[in-house]
């Protein structure tokens, strides 16, 4: 059935995000919630929403393509009632925190309103979300320490999801 298939988009070689938001050790972390004030492209039809639930999997890493260069790869399970695989739309704010690194803290907003952005980071083999953050440290976290993970997502529909995990540097 050539040309029947559908192409499968790798979100893992996405560009990845870079932080909207910093703070140093001592001072007040960004917020867990933000909205994202880039309006949806009118063109582009709004994704569906169902998850109820955002779960950080084990499948989340560091990469480093090169030298000097820190990717965090983080997967998400997004789940609807049954535990099952769910589409999430909405504003997605990831929040890292890597106690040892300077900045300390970390925020990058990821829009997921349109169904081309949806799919940006939607990884159709696995069934989850795939976000690339490229953290901007003066001084990177030591290794073997664990970048705190926080995910909140605020739904197209008005609910809020949120997650929490750790990375390991």
């Amino acid at each position: 059935m050539l040309g029947c298939e559908k192409e499968l988009r790798d979100p893992s070689v996405t560009r990845p995000t870079q932080p909207s938001e910093t703070a140093g050790q001592g001072e007040q972390p960004p917020a867990a919630l933000q909205t994202i004030v880039t309006p949806a492209p009118v063109a582009d039809p709004l994704a569906e929403h169902r998850a109820t639930k955002l779960v950080l999997t084990g499948l989340s890493q560091i990469t480093r393509p090169a030298p000097g260069v820190a990717i965090i790869d983080l997967r998400f399970d997004a789940l609807d009632d049954a535990g099952l695989p769910a589409r999430m739309a909405g504003d997605l704010r990831v929040v890292i925190r890597a106690p040892s690194a300077e900045p300390e803290h970390s925020a990058f907003d990821i829009p997921l309103q349109t169904v081309k952005q949806q799919a940006k980071h939607f990884d159709e083999t696995l069934l989850m979300y795939v976000v690339r953050l490229e953290p901007r440290f003066t001084r990177e976290p030591a290794v073997g320490s664990q970048i705190e993970v926080t995910a909140t997502l605020a739904s197209l529909d008005g609910s809020v999801i949120e997650s929490t995990g750790s990375v390991a540097w």
